[in-house]
């Protein structure tokens, strides 16, 4: 490989774990919604445009926190096991680490193959503690979806929808 593509794969890679931090603080923003939004409101809810304004305003309202204060936001409303809160900090301060601290501590990795290759490993390895706590909390948290009947499969149609309903709206992304 050469050093344009090695250098565009490190970016990629590096791209690929925050992807991945984003899907655990969306992860932490859904076992909210299951712990503290549905038990709050569903009595209240008259009609399904009451549900979904609802649901709008409170992601919106979580999506502006940074992880710290949605794990935070977590243990106010639930008792996290030990090991998932432990798994969290890791991924916390992980996060916070390749995105404020990684590229300016580690750029002299980037001037050599050998340390573009670790540079890899290292985003590999955030990746992995990434996907590994978000599996952890997901496995806390379907058991909690299911008495609301909330299945892997109702949020893969819902999923699904979401991506036809943007398509039509947005021809251009097809």
């Amino acid at each position: 490989m050469d050093e344009e593509e090695h250098h565009k794969e490190v970016y990629a890679c590096f791209g690929r774990a925050v992807y991945h931090a984003q899907v655990l603080e969306t992860g932490l923003i859904n076992a909210l919604v299951t712990i503290d939004f549905i038990p709050s409101n569903v009595s209240h809810f008259k009609a399904k445009t009451d549900w979904s304004d609802k649901l709008d305003a409170f992601f919106d309202q979580h999506t502006a926190l940074t992880m710290g204060n949605l794990i935070r936001a977590l243990r106010k409303v639930a008792s996290i096991p030990d090991d998932l809160e432990a798994a969290l900090k890791i991924a916390l301060e992980k996060r916070k680490f390749l995105v404020h601290h990684y590229f300016r501590e580690k750029v002299l990795l980037f001037t050599t193959e050998r340390g573009r290759d670790q540079m890899i490993e290292d985003f590999n390895q955030y990746v992995d503690v990434f996907i590994s706590a978000d599996r952890w909390l997901d496995s806390i948290i379907e058991p909690i979806n299911a008495r609301y009947d909330i299945t892997p499969e109702k949020v893969d149609a819902m999923f699904n929808e979401l991506i036809t309903e943007h398509r039509d709206k947005n021809p251009e992304t097809r």
